[in-house]
C-alpha cells in the first residue's frame, strides 16, 4: 500500500523483493476510486535494477505526490541507468467527470535528474478544485528564469486562465511585480496577493489582498493587503481569517508596529454572501502582540451559517482568564 493509504486513496503496488528485502523487476501502481463503480485499474509502474533493487530504470509511469481521489495526477517519463529522470516527462491528471488521464503539463530533465527549458508545472496544491500550474522557463542549470505565469481552471471547466504570475532573476529570486496564488486556494476560496519583491527577492512596499466570488460577476477586488518593509508587515493591516472562504469572508484589521508585532485595536469583520460591506463583529486589544483586555472573537467553527461569537477577557500574559459567555 502506498504511504497515506485511506478511503480516498486506495493506491496499491504490485511487485517482487529479492532475498534483502529489496524491489526488484516489475512493479504495477493500481487505484481504487472511491466512488463509482469502485474497481481496482492500473495506473502506473515500471521496473527496479535486479542487481541494484530499488534503483528505478526505463519507462515509468507513478503517482504525483499527494494523490487521492479528487488529485488523481500522474507522471510519466524515463529513468537512466542511474535511477535519474532524464528526457521528456508529461504530467497527466483525470478529473471527476473525465474517462481517461489528460496530458496538462511536463517538461524535459537533462543528465543529473535537472529540469531545463519550458515546463508546466502544478501547484503544490493541485486538486479538483484548485486546478493550478506554473508556466516558464529553467535555465540549463536547473534554475527558473524570466517570465512564469500562474493558470487556474475553474471547478467544471476545461480552459485554463492567466490569474497571475511575475519574473525570476538569475539567481532564482522572485524580482519585481507578482500576483501570488494564496494559502489555501480553491474554488470557494479565489484569493490572490499581488504586490513587489525587491532585486533581493524581498517583499517591499504595498501588497494588496484580491478575492473573487464564485457567484455574482466575475473579477477580483480587493479585500485586503497592508505594507511590507524588507519583508516585515509594518502598519496598518487586512488580513483575512485562516478558514477565509465564500461562505466564511472574516477579516482583520489592525496595526503592526516597526517590529512586525501586533499592537492596539483590532477589529473582527465579517460578510456574508448575500451582504455588499464588511461589517464589524467583534475585536480587541493587543500589546506587544499579546492579547490583553476585553476580546469579542469567533469561534473555530464560525461560518455564515453557525455565526458565535464568544466574549470574555485575556490577562497581561494573553491567558484567557474569568467566565466567557456567547455573545447574543
Amino acid at each position: 500500500m502506498s504511504e497515506g493509504f485511506d478511503y480516498y486513496n486506495q493506491v496499491t503496488y504490485i511487485g517482487e523483493y529479492d532475498q534483502q528485502g529489496l524491489k526488484i523487476g516489475k512493479w504495477d501502481i493500481w487505484f481504487q476510486e472511491a466512488c463509482g463503480k469502485k474497481e481496482h485499474k492500473q495506473i502506473g509502474g515500471g521496473s527496479y535494477e535486479y542487481e541494484e533493487g530499488e534503483k528505478k530504470i526505463g519507462m515509468w509511469v507513478e503517482q504525483g505526490n499527494g494523490f487521492w481521489n479528487e488529485a488523481q495526477v500522474i507522471y510519466s517519463g524515463k529513468y537512466d541507468k542511474k535511477g535519474k529522470k532524464v528526457g521528456r516527462w508529461d504530467i497527466l491528471y483525470k478529473g471527476e467527470y473525465d474517462l481517461a488521464y489528460q496530458q496538462i503539463g511536463g517538461g524535459l530533465y537533462q543528465k543529473g535528474q535537472l529540469k531545463i527549458k519550458r515546463w508546466i508545472e502544478l501547484w503544490d496544491g493541485f486538486w479538483n478544485e484548485a486546478k493550478i500550474t506554473y508556466n516558464g522557463e529553467y535555465d540549463l542549470e536547473g534554475i527558473k528564469i524570466g517570465k512564469w505565469k500562474i493558470m487556474y481552471c475553474e471547478k467544471g471547466k476545461k480552459q485554463y486562465q492567466q490569474i497571475g504570475g511575475g519574473s525570476y532573476d538569475s539567481n532564482n529570486l522572485k524580482i519585481g511585480k507578482w500576483a501570488e496564488v494564496f494559502e489555501g486556494f480553491y474554488y470557494r476560496k479565489q484569493v490572490l496577493n499581488i504586490g513587489e519583491y525587491d532585486q533581493k527577492g524581498i517583499k517591499v512596499g504595498i501588497w494588496d489582498i484580491m478575492f473573487q466570488e464564485i457567484c455574482g460577476k466575475k473579477g477580483f477586488k480587493q479585500i485586503g493587503g497592508g505594507f511590507y518593509k524588507k519583508g516585515q508587515k509594518i502598519g496598518m493591516w487586512v488580513e483575512l481569517d485562516d478558514r477565509f472562504d465564500y461562505y466564511n469572508q472574516v477579516i482583520y484589521k489592525g496595526e503592526y508596529n516597526q517590529k512586525s508585532i501586533k499592537i492596539d485595536r483590532w477589529n473582527i469583520y465579517f460578510k456574508s454572501e448575500y451582504q455588499e460591506e464588511y461589517k464589524q463583529i467583534g475585536g480587541g486589544l493587543y500589546e506587544e502582540g499579546q492579547k490583553v483586555g476585553d476580546w469579542e472573537e469567533i469561534s473555530e467553527k464560525f461560518y455564515m451559517k453557525k455565526q458565535i461569537i464568544y466574549k470574555g477577557a485575556y490577562d497581561s500574559k494573553g491567558m484567557k482568564i474569568g467566565i466567557w459567555v456567547v455573545k447574543n
